[in-house]
């Protein structure tokens, strides 16, 4: 069985990563929309399009992830999720 401790160290973990995600798409939608000025319209419009996707996804993974853990960390509501040792 896993403690407490060592499961919101693995939540802890797994919240750093989302963010690091978030961070490097949103570094790539910055660096989208600088290409994109030198593409025209319809590229342009779709390299900035899929960008914002991304960051969009990231920030909604991380933002869930941060939920979680902040429940485990403050209730101690155990996520209800796959074992985080399952990787």
């Amino acid at each position: 069985m896993i403690s407490r401790t060592q499961l919101e160290l693995i939540w802890q973990t797994r919240v750093r990563a989302a963010r690091h995600r978030y961070e490097q798409s949103m570094q790539a939608f910055d660096e989208a929309v600088i290409e994109s000025g030198s593409l025209p319209l319809p590229d342009s419009s779709e390299l900035v399009r899929q960008a914002r996707k991304h960051e969009s996804c990231a920030l909604e993974q991380y933002m869930r992830l941060l939920r979680l853990y902040t429940d485990l960390v403050v209730s101690g509501k155990v996520p209800e999720e796959p074992n985080p040792e399952d990787g």
